[in-house]
């Protein structure tokens, strides 16, 4: 309930007083006063609009032509009008029930001096201007309220950039000249410095180059250089040891070439490997944008599984069939594949969507080859969900096999 809305009769300080001067009608203070013969008092508009329909008392039911024909009441008006009243800011803001607000208007005004006290009270609520979504202020409070307001505008002592004080929290975390501390050297700098320190910091431990070569020291970056000139006739061991253990591992996995002038690749003539996929409960997973992954299956010593992502990946809302191989069990190979993508029509295998690729894998930024099909709604429609199952089959030829070295 705002200020505006508060009745009358509840601002008086005599309770009692105001109970006597109720419009019958309305039940609150008289507004205009009339009476009929047998004195019952009605505000004015409230007796108009009763007799429009029945011209008669509501209380004695004495008959009245009009309300013209009814009288003033000075008596009443003037106890009204010297009524001793509460201001209507002497109350909490939007609060119901209505509570006596001991910071609000303590004052106690006649009745006839209650509009010309309210527009110079200064208890009255105002809005805030810095926003107008700000918590609603008493007039006497604003210039303190307007020091610690959560939308004044501030600046921010690193950048100095200008914005809503309640801002603040969620803009120094980002801040640029926000100061930091290098976590290796303690170094002082502000964000936008970090960014290119830390990458380059001398004080920051790192791994060495030919850790992948077996070289398992950790040093100073400052230092690095120093360990890669001292280290050089470790570090040559190891990298002979590792370029031997890699020819050990190609020469236990082919058999040396008569011909000295063939291909350094090895062509291998493998058949052909049919690989098939049902899918059940289709309809469950027709909401879902998550991966799904067939079971692994092994030929030519690769691990490959077909994955679909039902509510499609590069479009949108169409099935998505992907050839993935683990790349683990690639051991530093590559291979050439001529593979097909079949999407089976359970009863018309005629029409069934057949998509065929020739791809090296593994791809580049990727984990696998594949495209995007129908939606499965229109796969339902034409018939390719049989008892709420699709059906996937991949033919799968390996042309080549190179090892990268």
């Amino acid at each position: 309930m705002t200020q505006q809305d508060i009745p009358l009769d509840l601002l008086a300080v005599e309770q009692d007083l105001a109970r006597e001067l109720l419009c019958s009608i309305c039940l609150q203070l008289l507004n205009n006063p009339r009476q009929c013969q047998n004195g019952h008092l009605f505000c004015f508009s409230c007796i108009t609009s009763s007799l429009q329909e029945r011209p008669v008392c509501p209380q004695c039911r004495i008959p009245i032509l009009s309300s013209s024909s009814l009288s003033r009441n000075i008596f009443a008006e003037n106890r009204m009008q010297n009524m001793q009243i509460h201001c209507k800011f002497a109350f909490k803001f939007n609060e119901d029930p209505l509570s006596r607000d001991p910071n609000g208007c303590q004052e106690i005004i006649l009745f006839k001096d209650l509009s010309s006290h309210c527009k110079l009270c200064q208890y009255q609520p105002v809005v805030c201007p810095n926003d107008a979504s700000c918590t609603p202020v008493r007039k006497n409070l604003l210039p303190q309220h307007l020091k610690n307001c959560p939308f004044r505008m501030t600046t921010c002592s690193y950048c100095h950039s200008e914005l809503r004080f309640h801002k603040l929290e969620i803009h120094l975390p980002e801040c640029p000249k926000f100061p930091l501390s290098c976590a290796h050297c303690k170094i002082k700098l502000t964000r936008q410095e970090m960014q290119g320190h830390s990458p380059n910091c001398p004080e920051e431990v790192i791994e060495c180059a030919y850790k992948a070569q077996g070289c398992h020291s950790m040093v100073l970056r400052k230092d690095i250089e120093k360990h890669l000139k001292d280290e050089v006739g470790s570090h040559i061991l190891l990298i002979n040891s590792h370029f031997n253990e890699r020819i050990d591992m190609l020469a236990n996995q082919f058999k040396p070439l008569k011909e000295p002038n063939l291909l350094k690749e090895p062509v291998l003539q493998k058949p052909d490997v049919q690989v098939n996929w049902v899918i059940k409960n289709v309809s469950v997973l027709s909401s879902s944008s998550e991966l799904l992954l067939s079971n692994n299956f092994v030929f030519d010593g690769f691990i490959w599984s077909l994955g679909v992502f039902p509510n499609g990946s590069s479009v949108p809302k169409h099935l998505s069939v992907i050839l993935y191989v683990d790349k683990s069990s690639l051991k530093g190979r590559e291979v050439s594949l001529d593979f097909s993508i079949k999407i089976i029509h359970p009863t018309r295998p005629n029409i069934s969507i057949a998509r065929e690729y020739s791809k090296k894998f593994p791809v580049p930024d990727q984990d696998g080859w594949g495209d995007s099909y129908e939606t499965l709604n229109r796969l339902f429609s034409l018939g390719y969900l049989k008892n709420d199952t699709l059906e996937i089959e991949s033919d799968i030829s390996v042309k080549k096999i190179m090892f990268r070295v």
